[in-house]
Formats: structure tokens, sequence, C-alpha cells
């Protein structure tokens, strides 16, 4: 069996810190970007386009 990688040991390195920081500001323009304006809310919305 294979070990598990060991435990970090102290605070992560500053690029790693800056490259997901980056990555969560990405997603969120991305997130941003959509338009969601003609969306019904999650409780209205039946993916299977039943009428109920």
């Amino acid at each position: 069996m294979d070990a598990p990688p060991p435990a970090p040991t102290g605070p992560p390195a500053p690029d790693a810190v800056a490259a997901t920081a980056r990555h969560i500001r990405t997603v969120i323009s991305a997130l941003h970007a959509l338009d969601l304006g003609d969306t019904p809310p999650a409780p209205t919305y039946d993916a299977a386009g039943d009428d109920r």
C-alpha cells in the first residue's frame, strides 16, 4: 500500500496562496459574467420540464 503524503508543515508558500487567489477571482469573474436575468429561482425550476 502507498503511504499517504506527508502533512504540510507551516503556512502555505506565498506563490501557492497567490495562485489560489487568482483562481478564485477567475471563477468569480466568470460567475459575474453570466446573464441570469431570465433564469427562474431554483425552487421553481424543474430540469425535467414537467408542468405541475
